[in-house]
């Protein structure tokens, strides 16, 4: 509000709507998660000192994760966020053009408005100049997985790793591009690092199990006499589905890969609930190769009797 701001201004010794007053309260609204609010004051920001970056960089920056968190269904308003965000970053470039930090928004912003090639570019410029800047090896590795480059995307997140520590945004984008190059088993063990970095996340959860199933199934076909190993990596992956699906249970994918799991160790009556769980919640997802997993787990439990 109003006399809110005004009372953090004075608190500040600033004037109400001077730039550093509005950006002051637009972080303070931001933090606390009222978006559209912040919003609102960037604009007046940008529209009281145009010319000046840190209103812009703050508002495209603002923008980018306001497109991440719309609604799926409004992609026009995604785009227009987006498009905001790289014009934004374009003009707070125009007044400082070496800015390294500058040219790494605007590659963010153009790796988030679905220009991977562009943002890639500008990365790889950075990192001839050997800038050291946080996020730069992270962001790198989301362009490369973007552009399905995975070995150099992997390469590029252990860079990250190494000289920033790890998190769990680059243990995540590190497992999804091992998972992409097929590299099941080292792709689960980062899920599992960043499970224990922050063990509230239910995805980690189900990407940790769906690829630990991944990998018992190939060890599996390459050593079919020996198959103890496959068989603890599968109740590795049941342990995390059966965590993912008591915290969020509306994804069919997890029914299906824990019904596949527990078919893996035979297991055949709770795959057989979990299958016709998935084909009677959601019936638009009933395929014929589901139609042919579930009968198939109806035979054997008809055998097991």
């Amino acid at each position: 509000t109003d006399e809110a701001g005004a009372r953090f201004a004075a608190a500040l010794g600033l004037e109400p709507d001077s730039v550093p007053a509005l950006l002051g309260r637009a972080r303070t609204l931001a933090r606390g998660g009222a978006f559209e609010e912040a919003l609102e004051l960037l604009d007046r920001a940008v529209e009281r000192e145009p010319d000046r970056p840190d209103p812009r960089l703050q508002r495209g920056s603002l923008a980018i994760r306001l497109a991440e968190e719309e609604a799926a269904g409004d992609g026009a308003r995604k785009a227009r966020l987006r498009a905001q965000a790289i014009a934004d970053f374009e003009r707070a470039l125009e007044a400082d053009p070496g800015n390294p930090r500058m040219r790494l928004l605007l590659a963010w912003g153009r790796c988030a408005a679905g220009e991977p090639a562009s943002a890639l570019r500008i990365l790889d410029e950075l990192v001839a100049e050997g800038r050291p800047l946080p996020t730069l090896w992270s962001n790198r590795g989301t362009t490369l997985a973007m552009l399905g480059r995975f070995e150099e995307a992997i390469r590029s997140f252990d860079r990250a790793i190494d000289e920033e520590g790890a998190s769990v945004l680059d243990l995540r984008s590190r497992g999804f591009a091992r998972c992409e190059s097929g590299d099941h088993t080292r792709a689960a063990l980062d899920f599992e690092q960043a499970i224990e970095l922050d063990p509230s996340r239910s995805d980690l959860q189900f990407l940790a199990g769906r690829c630990w199933y991944e990998s018992s199934q190939e060890l599996a076909r390459a050593a079919p006499d020996d198959r103890s190993q496959a068989e603890a990596q599968a109740r590795r992956a049941l342990e995390h589905l059966d965590r993912f699906l008591e915290r969020d249970d509306g994804l069919p994918e997890g029914w299906l890969r824990r019904g596949q799991v527990r078919l893996a160790l035979g297991l055949t009556g709770p795959a057989l609930e979990d299958l016709e769980t998935l084909a009677r919640r959601w019936p638009s997802q009933v395929t014929p190769e589901l139609e042919a997993l579930i009968e198939h787990a109806r035979r054997r439990v008809d055998e097991a009797r």
